[in-house]
């Protein structure tokens, strides 16, 4: 039985792919309602930790964070933000991985 690599190449195209959408998902798809905007960069964080685990889910979140707030400023730099998406990403990487 083969032990099973957190950094095989096939998890790191998935995580890449899925830093590009939480990009997408969180900078340019907002859905306005109710006078707030929603977005679903949530997403592929939540997916990421649900099929590889707390560590690939907390790098899905960070990076698309820190890259998308470098594509799409929208003001200063807030280090916070990027902290509390590596948090929901190593929070859905636990509660959902199984």
């Amino acid at each position: 039985m083969q032990k099973k690599r957190v950094f095989a190449v096939e998890n790191i195209t998935v995580t890449a792919m899925l830093i590009a959408c939480q990009v997408v998902l969180g900078n340019l798809l907002q859905v306005p309602m109710l006078g707030k905007q929603y977005n679903f960069g949530f997403v592929p964080i939540a997916l990421a930790g649900a099929l590889m685990g707390p560590i690939p889910a907390a790098i899905v979140g960070g990076l698309g964070d820190l890259i998308g707030a470098h594509l799409f400023p929208a003001g200063a730099y807030f280090p916070g933000f990027t902290l509390t998406n590596v948090l929901v990403g190593l929070w859905c990487g636990f509660i959902l991985h199984g």
